[in-house]
């Protein structure tokens, strides 16, 4: 189906695709690279296609975590279905807000399997409310009958595991987000937020004065290793992406890789910075054969750009000016692009208006082959959420009471709700429910005029 879509959209050359870890997709994906072999279209034979989805896997490492306190969390789940469930339920759950005057607009989020770390946003909005759940016991009799048939109401000691553990589960939330992003590029950040994971949680099954966070972390630790502790099992294409990152480059991938897994001349470590190393040459070139490029070309280029940046050095630094003269002079050697890239200061990571894109834009006649290689490389989605969260709002759309709508009508109501909340880019359904309800109710007052 996949390759009768592509043959009929007239998309023949495919980078990469990416998918959830589902099995299904390891075999589809083998498929596809065969048939795009075949095409002879793929890069380096299809050898860098298949992008595990980032967000998919932080949020598997977060739900292996939370088994070890699954009960607490189920308990707070029932407590907010319960209230989510009826709107009378949720204007008494309003009136105990009221009475002990912590505001009424405070709204609850459920979370569901398809949507990534959805846990730590019900657990956040839960926390908020705590007192008025504790107070719904005594004002709503069905609330205790209700639970009573499940796990029960949550506890005290359900609470404080929530509280202590919400800030390890906004750290997985925050990552999330950034890779899962879809106004800007994602991959140059993603091997430092997965990686950043990968730390937090070495650091937290180090822990001796929290047995809980122990085990919690060593779950965690298990499930991130089964997919960054085989060398031979990852995407290597997404480290080369966060070394065309002038910010980050070479040195900052090596220290990166050492610190998640250590030092030493036998190391994974040393062994993934080894074929690192030569996934970046082989790529280059890969295309520095199809695009081209002469000396005499880039000897010129180079020179050009150089003497911009002298100028922008500060001009009482002479001893610099002097240094970066005698430089030149020394290294009459050709350099390829590569070479001069990785030999290059690393731009300062402080810029809070450094954009990636327009940095390459600039450099580009500098760069000429490497600035086609990140233009591929860069636009990588990481992340397969925005595919997953367009279909399962569907749901959303057509449930059992409006089941005969038309395709056209549920594409129209997918694609507007879209459109509109496109226009307020920090709300979003999930992470915004009052600001929302305050936009619709607008929106409805509108159409009554």
């Amino acid at each position: 189906m996949i390759e009768r879509c592509l043959v009929s959209w007239g998309i023949s050359r495919i980078f990469t695709i990416t998918v959830d870890n589902a099995s299904s997709n390891d075999v589809g994906i083998r498929f596809l690279r065969r048939r795009l072999q075949s095409w002879g279209t793929s890069v380096l034979n299809g050898e860098f296609l298949h992008m595990r989805c980032g967000a998919h896997i932080l949020n598997l490492v977060v739900k292996d975590g939370l088994e070890e306190n699954k009960a607490s969390i189920s308990r707070i789940r029932c407590a907010v279905r319960y209230v989510r469930s009826s709107p009378t339920r949720s204007n008494k759950l309003k009136e105990c807000l009221t009475h002990l005057k912590l505001g009424s607009s405070v709204g609850l989020s459920l979370d569901v399997e398809t949507r990534w770390n959805s846990t730590y946003l019900m657990l956040e909005s839960a926390l908020k409310q705590k007192k008025a759940f504790d107070m719904l016991v005594l004002e709503d009799e069905k609330y205790l009958v209700e639970l009573g048939k499940l796990d029960g109401v949550p506890t005290k000691s359900d609470w404080e595991y929530a509280k202590t553990y919400l800030p390890i589960l906004k750290f997985f939330y925050d990552a999330t987000l950034k890779v899962s992003a879809t106004k800007h590029v994602t991959g140059n950040s993603y091997l430092k937020e997965v990686f950043g994971v990968g730390l937090m949680i070495r650091k937290m099954s180090l822990n001796k004065t929290d047995p809980n966070q122990k085990a919690m972390a060593t779950k965690m630790k298990a499930k991130f290793d089964k997919y960054w502790g085989d060398v031979d099992n990852m995407n290597l294409v997404i480290f080369f992406a966060c070394v065309l990152d002038p910010r980050y480059k070479m040195k900052f991938v090596t220290w990166l890789i050492r610190e998640n897994y250590g030092s030493g001349s036998d190391s994974i470590a040393e062994t993934l910075v080894f074929k690192i190393t030569k996934v970046v040459e082989k790529m280059f070139d890969y295309y520095n054969d199809k695009f081209g490029s002469s000396k005499e070309t880039s000897d010129a280029e180079a020179f050009n750009f150089s003497q911009v940046n002298a100028e922008a050095v500060e001009i009482y630094d002479l001893d610099s000016l002097m240094e970066q003269h005698e430089t030149s002079e020394e290294n009459s050697v050709y350099q390829s692009e590569l070479e001069s890239y990785l030999s290059e200061s690393c731009v300062s990571r402080l810029d809070p208006n450094f954009h990636v894109l327009v940095w390459w834009k600039k450099v580009g006649s500098k760069y000429r082959i490497l600035s086609l290689m990140a233009k591929d490389l860069l636009a990588i989605p990481v992340s397969s959420v925005a595919s997953e969260s367009a279909f399962s709002t569907s749901g959303r759309v057509i449930d059992p009471y409006r089941s005969s709508l038309t395709p056209r009508t549920v594409e129209a109501l997918i694609c507007a709700q879209d459109w509109i909340r496109s226009d307020y880019e920090k709300i979003s359904l999930e992470d915004q429910f009052c600001q929302l309800e305050i936009l619709e109710d607008g929106m409805f007052s509108h159409l009554k005029l």
